[in-house]
């Protein structure tokens, strides 16, 4: 299983590298970790960036789902509804500042949370109960209306991994039919991220491959499919069967012009683009080693940014660590790295979620750790 953050809504900035600081952000009472996994934002006055975080109050030590608020001066943490065990909030959608849709997973199966201008609540979603050993885990989410939203991630069937899609038609969530790569061994298909243009054209990447922690990076396949109005079908990726790797999020701007970006077995970042008719590899700047993309954001055909992170030393397995985040920007005509300030002294970071409000405005978040200490959230913000 992979973790993977979301992207935002409105503008990406011309100048990508102008003004990238590292933000004051809160911590829930008695945390001892926290990392946040997805943003969006309204306008630049309005932010949410959802993740989990752990109390040191709690004798379990449980996860528990954070959600935090940026209302143009400083971020606040959202009370949450409080879920039994466990629960992780892994990317959040928002159409209105009365309407957001946060996805994730807790105990026993997927969860959904809904605000509605004033509170969180959870909203019930399918949980696949008649498999035996059935466990669901949703990665990313994609709200066109508030009447209209698409979750996507994997459930484990007890043998393998198998694709699972969410349909919110503004009262229920309703599981959709969807499709599953061919594998040799054990099946496993993930969804990660979404990325919906009309209620009758959306693109989920993900990964197929083998199903299991430790099978190697480039056992794993890049997985894209597409919806039609009436049912998903997969698309054929531009990566060679001899690259191998993973996609983790997308973006569209149109029904032509999508970008996927994710990672190869050669510890490089992936980005794919879609025309419309068929998937290609876009060349991508990479630094050091094991240099993956979790986030992308797009404003047009010309204007985009990818965050992810880059490991220290060279990993061969999935889920390797990273040494500290990385930002790209697209141009219209290539990708390169973006200078920005992290946190000091990292040992271990990476973002997994970006968003941006206004053509000088944006904002990514992620998690870092220092030399002997837990996972800490942070965020970046450019601009005003």
């Amino acid at each position: 299983m992979l973790i993977f953050g979301t992207v935002g809504t409105l503008t990406v900035p011309a100048d990508a590298s102008a003004g990238w600081s590292l933000q004051p952000s809160p911590h829930p009472a008695a945390w001892i970790v926290s990392s946040l996994n997805g943003v969006v934002c309204l306008s630049s006055n309005d932010c949410v960036a959802v993740g989990s975080y752990q109390s040191g109050s709690d004798s379990s030590r449980a996860e528990r789902g954070l959600v935090e608020r940026w209302d143009g001066k400083r971020w606040s943490v959202v009370p949450t509804p409080a879920v039994r065990i466990f629960a992780l909030l892994s990317s959040v959608s928002c159409t209105a500042p009365g309407f957001c849709m946060a996805t994730g997973w807790r105990a026993g199966g997927s969860l959904m949370e809904r605000w509605n201008g004033a509170k969180w609540s959870i909203v019930p979603s399918p949980n696949r109960p008649r498999l035996p050993y059935a466990v669901v885990f949703m990665h990313g989410v994609s709200c066109r209306t508030s009447r209209d939203c698409f979750a996507v991630g994997e459930y484990y069937g007890g043998y393998g991994e198998y694709t699972q899609v969410e349909h919110w038609d503004g009262a229920h969530w309703a599981t959709v039919p969807s499709a599953n790569a061919t594998s040799t061994g054990a099946p496993s298909s993930e969804l990660s991220g979404i990325s919906c243009t009309s209620g009758t054209a959306c693109i989920t990447v993900g990964n197929s491959g083998g199903a299991a922690a430790a099978v190697p990076t480039k056992a794993w396949r890049p997985l894209a499919e597409q919806w039609n109005g009436s049912q998903w079908t997969i698309m054929p990726s531009a990566t060679s069967s001899k690259t191998g790797g993973a996609l983790r999020a997308v973006k569209c701007t149109s029904n032509t012009n999508c970008f996927a970006v994710g990672g190869t077995a050669a510890d490089k970042s992936l980005i794919e683009r879609w025309d419309g008719t068929a998937w290609t590899v876009v060349p991508s700047p990479n630094r050091a080693h094991d240099n993956t993309l979790h986030a992308i954001k797009c404003a047009g055909t010309t204007d985009c940014l990818a965050v992810g992170g880059q490991a220290l030393q060279s990993a061969s397995f999935k889920g390797s660590s990273f040494g500290s985040p990385l930002i790209e920007h697209w141009n219209g005509t290539t990708w390169s790295i973006v200078p920005h300030h992290g946190p000091a002294s990292i040992a271990d970071g990476y973002l997994s979620g970006v968003a941006c409000a206004t053509s000088r405005s944006c904002t990514a978040v992620g998690e870092y750790e220092k030399s002997g200490e837990l996972r800490t959230a942070f965020i970046e913000r450019q601009g005003t």
